[in-house]
């Protein structure tokens, strides 16, 4: 066969950077688990079987978005894979950070924010996966669900609202289904 193993592991922090008040990421393939810490950083590992040259990487950059800092964090997918996975963790400063876009092309989101007391607004979509939120108890939240082939809403403080709403808070997940539970400490 042609296809050989592939392995990557990559690292960010932006800790250079304490003005980052927004984080970006876009990625084509693999699951993104969102927590929070004192230090803002992505962490990946991909592994597979792939044609020669087949690649999964990240890149990087800084951007101003409506006068706010921002990085940007982008993976992306070349070559053949006949076997791939790919996990990345992202951890969120919750001070420093505002505001969160993921756009995820094929994989699941999970988000747990179950010992937060602030949780900075968030604009999550996963074009083919799940989108799970994990959510502290008492947490008054109004989420804006574009699209979605199902919603799980196990939370008696959150509720669900327009498309159109004003929020801080949306989701979108066209062939996905959104679970939204309350964590334990």
């Amino acid at each position: 066969g042609l296809a050989t193993p592939q392995k990557s592991k990559r690292s960010y922090h932006w800790d250079d950077r304490p003005d980052i008040e927004l984080v970006s990421v876009s990625a084509q393939y693999g699951d993104l688990h969102i927590g929070f810490g004192e230090r803002s950083s992505l962490r990946s590992v991909s592994s597979g079987f792939g044609f020669p040259g087949s690649r999964v990487k990240w890149k990087r950059s800084y951007t101003v978005a409506d006068s706010l800092q921002g990085v940007n964090l982008i993976q992306s997918k070349s070559g053949m894979f006949t076997e791939l996975t790919a996990t990345a963790d992202l951890k969120l400063n919750p001070i420093a950070i505002k505001g969160l876009k993921v756009v995820m092309a094929s994989g699941d989101i999970t988000l747990d924010a179950r010992d937060q007391i602030e949780i900075p607004g968030f604009d999550l979509a996963a074009n083919d996966g799940n989108i799970e939120l994990i959510l502290p108890k008492g947490q008054r939240m109004s989420i804006s669900v574009v699209k979605s082939s199902g919603i799980q809403n196990e939370h008696p403080d959150v509720e669900i609202v327009a498309a159109n709403a004003i929020t801080a808070y949306k989701i979108s997940l066209p062939r996905g289904k959104l679970v939204i539970r309350m964590g334990d400490k």
